[in-house]
């Protein structure tokens, strides 16, 4: 559409230009906005895993050593986690574990074994 200006040419019609472009400009934004947060929920999440699987190993080295020391003849699993901290069968303080690890994806209160999670 060609419109009349103050001094009296004849020019194409911008309107609404302007506006598309700050629509589009605000849509593409919100774009990458949403796809940096999804990177940065994955990056959490993996830090998350890998924090989880080293403190499950910790906990695993933890009962086999437990398992591998003998006492009285015949080697045993813990019966809980709290066994890894303070040995009971032992007479002096042994330790297999420095802590009872949190659950670092859930929040939870820490490991459970299976014996624990079925009872």
């Amino acid at each position: 559409m060609i419109a009349a200006s103050r001094s009296g040419s004849f020019r194409p019609s911008q309107d609404g230009f302007t506006f598309l472009t700050v629509m589009f400009s605000i849509v593409l934004i919100g774009t990458m906005i949403g796809t940096a947060a999804r990177q940065l929920t994955t990056v959490a999440k993996r830090e998350k895993e890998t924090e989880l699987l080293f403190r499950g190993q910790a906990i695993r080295r933890g009962i086999e050593l437990y398992y591998r020391t003998s006492r009285a003849g015949f080697s045993q699993y813990p019966r809980t986690l709290e066994d890894l901290i303070k040995d009971p069968g032992s007479p002096g303080i042994r330790r297999y574990l420095r802590k009872i690890y949190l659950d670092p994806v859930t929040g939870g209160s820490g490991f459970s074994s299976g014996t624990e999670a079925a009872g």
